[in-house]
């Protein structure tokens, strides 16, 4: 959880507080969600920072399983350690601990937290019919992809997102090379991106 601490610092500090500014409500979708851990950073996120109620998350996965095991809050346990030490250099507010019970050798998160979440499968072309979206976090993912179908995804995300909303890759991610005039630049080191 909380991998690349800075961009979580980021996103709290800087992208997220102007997204709240401008809007009542804020639609936030994690696409291609495999192990849940993106999903329960934001929602801490979101907790600690007060905007928990005026936003709407979206998260959705090519698998059943991973679903289930996401809407039940489950993490292995193997992953705390690095996870807490990731949550302390964003700087949380409380310990991470606070925010799940320990299961045999895993984790469960406190389901109260997902209220205003809409889990959802979908297939990897993104079809499903779905509102405009304020921010995008789709980290880490395209890499195990082809270039073609990195475009078809960054085509399909360019129609999803508003004007002025945000993408937001991972590290080693950028946008493909045939379509940069459809963002501005807002970090490259983390890969984020704004629709023009």
């Amino acid at each position: 959880m909380f991998r690349d601490p800075t961009f979580w610092l980021l996103l709290k500090s800087t992208y997220l507080p102007a997204l709240f500014e401008t809007y009542d409500n804020v639609r936030i979708w994690i696409p291609m969600c495999a192990s849940g851990e993106e999903y329960y950073s934001l929602i801490i996120l979101l907790t600690e920072s007060g905007w928990i109620d005026r936003s709407q998350i979206y998260v959705s996965s090519t698998s059943e399983t991973n679903l289930d095991r996401i809407k039940n809050g489950w993490m292995a346990g193997s992953k705390m350690d690095i996870s807490a030490e990731n949550y302390n250099k964003f700087q949380g507010t409380r310990k991470l601990n606070d925010y799940c019970q320990p299961l045999n050798s895993d984790v469960v998160f406190d389901p109260s937290l997902f209220a205003n979440t809409l889990f959802f499968k979908q297939n990897i072309t993104f079809n499903n019919q779905m509102p405009s979206m304020h921010l995008v976090l789709l980290r880490n993912q395209m890499l195990y992809f082809s270039e073609t179908l990195q475009y078809r995804i960054l085509e399909t995300l360019y129609e999803k997102i508003i004007h002025k909303g945000i993408l937001a890759l991972g590290t080693m991610e950028e946008i493909a090379k045939n379509t940069p005039y459809r963002y501005s630049v807002l970090n490259k080191e983390e890969s984020i991106y704004q629709k023009r």
